[in-house]
């Protein structure tokens, strides 16, 4: 690809930010299918797993279009990759785990008995 053909990539993607063209602010309407039709007395959208359409399941419900539902559903669908769920809930580091309370007695412990 040219310059030239980079250039309106860029341009095309700017203009569409000023147009107004409204962008999901959450990721994780990659992975649901948002519906036309609003969930009844709510301003959110009806959406559909797509991971849930893939697979084949045979009923599939739709799902209140707000962040804790969706999250919800990536947390406890079964047909969801493994791959998919490590993005959108990243393990814990070590590090930033809280001490269990036998832990810190042990410290206490230790600490009061070297002075």
């Amino acid at each position: 690809m040219s310059e030239s053909e980079e250039s309106d990539e860029e341009t095309d993607e700017q203009q569409d930010t000023k147009r107004g063209t409204k962008v999901s602010r959450l990721d994780l309407w990659t992975e649901f299918e948002r519906s036309a039709e609003y969930w009844p007395k709510s301003k959110h959208r009806k959406a559909t797993c797509k991971h849930c359409v893939e697979a084949g399941v045979k009923v599939v419900k739709p799902i209140r279009g707000d962040r804790p539902r969706l999250l919800q559903h990536l947390k406890t669908c079964a047909n969801v990759p493994r791959v998919v769920r490590e993005r959108h809930f990243p393990k814990n580091d070590e590090s930033k785990k809280r001490k269990s309370a036998t832990d810190t007695l042990a410290d206490d412990a230790n600490k009061r008995t070297k002075s």
